[in-house]
């Protein structure tokens, strides 16, 4: 069985390593190769490997050799736009890693391509007038941007990355109940695969420079919106009981802009 596996592979991703986890395992009983989007510095795999181009240039029919094709969908556009272009042209089986995909598509369609309306559409086909009338407003600055604010759980835009899938495979009972309400296809909760030993020898807290009196709070992953990393910091600069008994710990990656804004 010959498998194509599209999936981020930046050492920055945590979906690229576990990935790396899961076609070695794969490679055991099938051929597999790893298809990824450009990045500087990649996860180590004996696996061949494939690096996706842009749309206008990746060689669809190529995928058309494989008997299964597997898309790796997150809610990061640099790490996950030329498998969404690619995933838009030939069906496969995706593995959703986030619930809410709705800044990905934000800024595939409204800031990268300049295609507000497609946003806009994409909002009203799966969420009706509501949708349509949020992604107004949001647009033409009557509201604050839902993607900005706690209501955007409301309008995730899973399905749009889901279009031309014939299964989906998710990583909780939850979001297997979310996808199931509007996906017709077979949906299957497995557990994301992790590799503890790979962590290597434990720090104290005094290696890492925490107070051995106060509880760690941890975000973990890139530093978005959606984290609401700013009503964290706020809450505990307005409450000084909290603020005298917590560390709060941003661990990954943070453009510029947002690190500037945080600080």
């Amino acid at each position: 069985m010959k498998i194509a596996w599209l999936t981020p592979l930046s050492v920055d991703s945590s979906i690229g390593r576990c990935s790396v986890l899961i076609t070695n395992e794969l490679a055991n009983t099938a051929d597999v190769d790893i298809w990824h989007p450009p990045a500087r510095q990649l996860w180590q795999t004996k696996l061949r490997r494939r690096e996706l181009a842009a749309l206008g240039n990746v060689e669809l029919d190529v995928f058309q050799r494989y008997d299964a094709v597997v898309y790796n969908f997150g809610n990061y556009l640099p790490f996950h736009r030329e498998i969404f272009e690619v995933a838009q042209r030939v069906s496969g089986v995706a593995i959703l890693h986030d619930f809410v995909l709705h800044h990905f598509f934000v800024e595939l369609y409204v800031h990268t391509l300049k295609l507000p309306a497609a946003y806009q559409r994409a909002m009203r086909r799966y969420y009706g007038e509501e949708g349509e009338k949020v992604a107004i407003c949001s647009l033409n600055g009557k509201q604050p941007p839902v993607w900005s604010t706690d209501s955007v759980v409301s309008f995730p835009l899973f399905e749009e990355a889901l279009k031309r899938c014939f299964g989906v495979v998710v990583h909780s009972e939850f979001l297997r109940g979310k996808v199931k309400k509007s996906f017709a296809g077979p949906v299957t909760k497995l557990f994301l695969p992790h590799d503890v030993t790979a962590l290597g020898t434990s720090l104290t807290r005094q290696q890492l420079g925490l107070a051995a009196d106060r509880i760690v709070i941890l975000t973990v992953g890139h530093v978005n919106p959606n984290k609401q990393v700013e009503s964290v910091i706020r809450a505990l600069g307005t409450n000084q009981d909290l603020r005298g008994r917590i560390h709060y710990v941003l661990a990954g990656p943070i453009e510029p802009k947002s690190r500037e804004q945080l600080m």
